[in-house]
């Protein structure tokens, strides 16, 4: 929020409490949390709204299993030229290049669709990508052509914690 200057009143503290509330309200095992962060509501114009506007917080849950037969069998993608804007990093609405490369996915009966720029290679539609190569974990470097998300983070401190090496940097879609 605050790269895009959105100053929410909310502590990292009373959002954490209220996310945990909706995972037990509705008794999430598996599954993820979406949150949304606005600037409230105004009527539309291209500039910010006036500080008596407040930003606004939505909050949902959604049950999902383990999917063990892709974790076995591995998936079936594509590769497509990321079409995005320049601030990826940004989690926004701002989507539709990644709706679009999902969508190409879809019609070649593929689960994700991997973007790159060029020869280099960003991320999926839906989800970070990784190559793993004698051993070692690769992913793309943070940067404004990637978000910079939850998984990611996760992800690489998990491969920490077990001495496999993790290296960002770019890749080419030769390397995958």
């Amino acid at each position: 929020a605050a790269e895009i200057d959105i100053v929410l009143e909310e502590t990292v503290e009373s959002l954490t409490q209220t996310v945990q509330s909706l995972i037990d309200e509705n008794n999430v095992q598996n599954g993820g949390i979406y949150i949304q962060a606005t600037r409230g509501a105004s009527p539309r114009d291209h500039a910010f709204p006036g500080p008596d506007v407040k930003p606004q917080i939505m909050a949902f849950t959604k049950s999902y299993g383990r999917p063990f037969e892709e974790l076995e069998n591995g998936i079936f993608a594509v590769t497509v030229e990321d079409i995005r804007w320049l601030r990826c990093d940004i989690k926004s609405l701002n989507l539709l290049g990644n709706v679009l490369a999902k969508e190409y996915a879809v019609k070649y009966n593929a689960a994700e669709a991997i973007q790159h720029r060029g020869d280099t290679v960003t991320e999926g539609a839906s989800s970070n990508v990784y190559a793993i190569k004698d051993g070692v974990i690769y992913t793309h470097p943070i940067n404004n052509y990637i978000l910079n998300g939850i998984t990611r983070q996760v992800i690489k401190n998990v491969a920490e914690e077990a001495d496999i090496p993790f290296k960002e940097e770019t890749f080419t879609v030769d390397f995958l």
